[in-house]
């Protein structure tokens, strides 16, 4: 699992993230985080379910890192490529950890970030002001990233 340092949490920039690789956009709600198993591991993370990613479906693909956690790789949905990860089932150790909740990882390495502007285009959106169960504006997000956004047909 991934957890944000409590003195970090608060303050802290929405993001969006892009495919390296290819620049489809990933996810537009993420933020800086590191492994409860590895805090040296520093990574991005998201609390809702990716856009244009798929998971990895074979066994071959499911991955270990150092906890118990069971992972399934992520890939790019537009260009295949691996981007990061999917906690499947959260091992006992990361379960009773302060962990921020989010199940989806991305590698540094593989993914670019922006920081995500509010709706009213004047400023950084943070994670204390987003709303979780709000849906974002699509077309604001269009709008405001154009080189950031892929829509697949």
């Amino acid at each position: 699992m991934v957890k944000t340092p409590q003195t970090l949490s608060t303050g802290r920039k929405v993001l969006l993230l892009s495919c390296k690789h290819c620049q489809t956009l990933l996810t537009d709600r993420a933020m800086k985080a590191m492994l409860v198993a590895r805090p040296s591991v520093h990574l991005y993370s998201t609390d809702w379910e990716p856009m244009n990613c798929k998971s990895a479906v074979d066994e071959q693909d499911r991955l270990r890192i150092s906890c118990s956690c069971e992972l399934q790789r992520t890939a790019c949905s537009c260009c295949g490529n691996i981007v990061g990860y999917y906690i499947v089932h959260p091992c006992n150790r990361c379960i009773s950890q302060n962990t921020n909740g989010h199940k989806w990882v991305f590698h540094l390495e593989d993914v670019e970030e922006v920081s995500r502007l509010n709706l009213h285009g004047n400023g950084y959106l943070y994670w204390d002001t987003l709303k979780s169960n709000e849906p974002d504006d699509l077309l604001f997000l269009v709008k405001s990233y154009p080189n950031h956004i892929v829509i697949n047909r």
